[in-house]
């Protein structure tokens, strides 16, 4: 058992990513219908044009890590034993809880 497997931080993950399916479900679909390069590159262009407005267009959204690139980063800051991460988030903080987890996991946090 792990930091990341345990309660309370389990049960609140679960609740994130839940709540994370249903904020993005609809964005999501749009994307996937319009899965293109040219998806990729209007919204590369919209934020050049205007960044700000792209991203309060998303800001209902949670647009996190997914539960698998989660653990990734769980995974990797156990690897290479980290006891300092800095990290620049820009939604919901999902990929600072696994990577506070790690360094608990490691010894770095009480």
């Amino acid at each position: 058992m792990d930091s990341l497997t345990s309660d309370p931080v389990a049960s609140v993950l679960k609740r994130l990513f839940r709540e994370a399916e249903v904020a993005d479900r609809p964005l999501l679909e749009d994307f996937r219908q319009r899965a293109t390069q040219d998806l990729w590159t209007e919204l590369v262009e919209e934020e050049a044009r205007d960044y700000r407005a792209l991203y309060r267009k998303y800001a209902n959204n949670f647009l996190s890590v997914a539960p698998e690139f989660g653990r990734f980063l769980y995974m990797c800051g156990r690897a290479c034993k980290a006891t300092q991460v800095v990290e620049f988030g820009t939604s919901f903080g999902v990929s600072t809880i696994h990577l506070a987890c790690a360094l608990r996991d490691n010894g770095a946090v009480d």
